[in-house]
């Protein structure tokens, strides 16, 4: 039989571990919460990175000149812009516009001579372009050049992947000037990258054909676009993570399972392919985010149903018997 005070000290040690395991519970709470909120600092910071880089347009025409065109005042103007960038298809869309200047225009900024270019490396007839722009008759005006190129590179390293691609233009005016090679026109080009999504790194060819001027174009992903994708990484491993957590603790307490449960991880099952495919230019399955990131995340959830189910069933089953 316990006396009066060994009640009140078993009470008294009751009260201070209850304390204790609040104090626990504040202190977890608080560490939660300061994680949550501290997020929003370095949040707000790339927010506003990428805002400031997604209204910034950075479209200053890069210079770039064949052989003896730098100081030339008779020349073929050609303006190079891409406009379109398909990972998938391994294509880049370019368009080209030669002018002509000095000997080589007229007055109204028609061809003086019959003109022919020469694009290197250059697929039509996508998007309704033709060769006809490539030849003119004296007294034509230019006309815009569009095509498709084909560049190198591997999604693999989404987003840090980087793709090549060179363009080539060579303009032939029958100026009938005798020359070496006859009639190549000097050529001042000028690149213009202008997609945000994208950086463009041009650089000058120098292995081209005498009187060809040669663009080679590095392609890679934007700051914003890095960014963004980073955060959609991090928000698919913490639904992998919180489902884990929730199901050892709920089994660790040996506590029942709601059917709610079930369909919450589900749920995330069919959502982690959704919020991967709302990155931009997703690339197919097979990507290192998709060994590092996304793969485990999807086993973590598939793993957490299968155990809960275990457990679901075991408590009934006890419960039965």
């Amino acid at each position: 039989m316990s006396t009066p005070d060994a009640l009140g000290d078993s009470i008294a040690a009751n009260k201070i571990a209850a304390n204790k395991r609040v104090k626990r519970r504040k202190t977890v709470a608080t560490i939660a919460l300061l994680l949550l909120f501290g997020t929003a600092v370095p949040l707000t910071f790339a927010v506003t990175k990428m805002s400031k880089q997604v209204l910034k347009r950075d479209d200053t025409p890069v210079p770039f000149n064949s052989a003896f065109a730098d100081a030339a005042t008779d020349f073929m103007g050609a303006d190079i812009s891409v406009v379109e960038v398909n990972t998938l298809n391994h294509k880049e869309g370019i368009l080209i516009l030669v002018q002509p200047h000095g000997k080589y225009a007229n007055d109204d900024g028609s061809f003086a001579f019959p003109t022919h270019i020469t694009l290197n490396g250059f697929i039509f007839g996508t998007q309704g372009a033709t060769t006809a722009a490539l030849n003119y008759v004296a007294g034509e005006l230019p006309i815009p050049i569009q095509g498709e190129i084909n560049f190198n590179g591997d999604g693999n390293n989404y987003p840090f992947d980087k793709y090549l691609s060179d363009v080539r233009v060579k303009v032939v005016a029958e100026s009938g000037k005798t020359q070496i090679p006859p009639n190549v026109s000097p050529i001042q080009a000028k690149f213009t990258g202008a997609i945000h999504e994208w950086i463009y790194t041009p650089s000058q060819i120098t292995s081209t054909q005498l009187g060809e001027v040669g663009v080679h174009i590095e392609n890679s992903r934007s700051g914003p676009i890095k960014i963004f994708v980073f955060f959609q990484l991090i928000l698919i491993a913490l639904m992998g993570l919180v489902a884990v957590i929730i199901t050892s603790v709920i089994i660790m307490r040996n506590q029942k399972l709601e059917i709610q449960f079930f369909t919450w991880l589900g749920a995330l099952v069919f959502a982690l392919p959704t919020v991967r495919g709302h990155m931009p230019d997703t690339p197919e399955i097979g990507g290192l985010m998709d060994l590092f990131v996304y793969l485990p995340a999807t086993w973590l959830i598939t793993l957490s149903i299968f155990t809960s189910s275990y457990h679901y069933i075991r408590l009934r089953w006890s419960e039965k018997h």
